[in-house]
């Protein structure tokens, strides 16, 4: 191609995951039975960040095709339709990818940490998640510094709710809402075995369900939940 600018990229793009995958058939083609536990275990980590930095790409690519309407010749009506016809993806995963694309528009932190490895895919799935909610997307930028190094050092148990923690501060009236639903959804029935026991069934608020918890766990009572 003989043209400047612009259209050189996809040839360069092109021969740049062409040489990748010659790199993933050379790793398919060799004989883990002869590697040591060492070098299978050094491997992993270093495996699982290339993972996370092929997602990135991914995500980078996904969202030039929206910037340009790439995807327009081809009758698709969006960047995300083409992504779900070309990896034949159910709609929740290609809506989880376009989610991505669209967070890491506004948090180049994240972007960058995405692109080096540093946080996982889970991880940012759960950032684009959270930045999907219209209520808390613009305060996301303020926070990124924090939310990002959430990521970067909790477990993923311990990032989910310290995420969650964040957003029902930052989106009190969501919060509000979720606890007057689960409230208006509070059921409770013990109902007697045939052997005399009990059994109970329930739902409850979120102040009920606390105290609930809080007294049938106490140590006097030999109760564990």
């Amino acid at each position: 191609m003989t043209t400047v600018g612009h259209e050189q990229q996809p040839e360069a793009l092109a021969d740049l995951t062409g040489r990748l995958h010659g790199l993933l058939d050379n790793l398919h083609e060799l004989d883990l039975e002869t590697a040591t536990d060492p070098e299978l275990l050094g491997a992993m980590p270093e495996l699982i960040r290339a993972g996370r930095r092929l997602g990135s790409v991914e995500a980078r690519v996904l969202d030039g095709v929206d910037r340009r309407r790439a995807y327009a010749p081809d009758g698709h009506l969006s960047a995300k339709a083409l992504v779900r016809h070309l990896g034949q993806l159910p709609g929740f995963e290609a809506h989880r990818r376009w989610q991505t694309v669209r967070m890491l528009r506004d948090l180049p932190r994240v972007a960058t940490a995405y692109a080096e490895g540093t946080i996982g895919t889970a991880q940012v799935e759960e950032l684009a998640r959270t930045h999907a909610n219209p209520r808390v997307r613009d305060l996301m930028p303020a926070a990124e510094e924090l939310l990002l190094d959430d990521a970067r050092t909790s477990t993923f148990s311990e990032f989910q709710i310290l995420l969650r923690a964040w957003r029902d501060y930052a989106d009190q009236d969501g919060a509000a809402d979720r606890a007057r639903k689960a409230h208006d959804r509070r059921d409770f029935r013990m109902n007697e075995e045939f052997d005399k026991g009990w059994r109970s069934v329930g739902q409850f608020g979120t102040t009920m369900g606390s105290v609930s918890y809080t007294h049938l766990t106490l140590p006097t009572t030999g109760i564990r939940c």
